[in-house]
């Protein structure tokens, strides 16, 4: 009997500032959609804090997407570790193929140690997606937009913050 092989998938990791989902959760949410459509991978939100139930329901309701909340006292204001942490047997358990945030000050803070606590390749600032072959290629600016980088990793994980706008 062959064992049946989980499908890989996309995790964004939800931000939000007094009750509110930012927008650059929503903008993550959507770059999240585009890379849905290049790899038919399927995307869980992640939502970590203190009296979060209502914005896990307002994400679901919005994106049909599924949300996973991790309450909890000590994730009622942003602390690296706190949020590591919690993010860690969640992400385990879905394996994620790529793990999305916002590019802001959490996003920046807690992407690259995240990405090192998962052995992952990290890459921020993220403006652009696109395929290349059978290559998924991100592209982010460089030098005030004089370069333009494109990256296509090849680590099985990948941490990324999208830049807002």
């Amino acid at each position: 009997m062959k064992g049946t092989m989980k499908k890989r998938q996309i995790a964004v990791i939800a931000e939000y500032r007094n009750g509110v989902l930012t927008p650059g959760t929503l903008e993550t949410l959507s770059f999240a959609r585009e890379l849905e459509s290049l790899l038919s991978l399927e995307t869980k939100v992640i939502i970590t804090g203190s009296s979060i139930k209502h914005l896990a329901y307002d994400i679901a309701g919005m994106t049909g997407m599924d949300v996973i909340g991790i309450e909890g006292e000590n994730l009622k204001l942003y602390n690296c570790e706190a949020y590591l942490a919690a993010l860690e047997k969640p992400i385990e358990e879905l394996d994620p193929a790529y793990i999305c945030t916002p590019h802001s000050a959490m996003g920046y803070d807690l992407a690259p140690r995240l990405a090192l606590r998962l052995q992952a390749s990290c890459i921020t600032a993220v403006e652009k997606i696109g395929k290349k072959e059978k290559s998924v290629i991100f592209s982010r600016s460089q030098w005030n937009g004089k370069i333009i980088l494109e990256m296509a990793p090849v680590a099985k994980r990948v941490v990324i913050t999208v830049l807002p706008g």
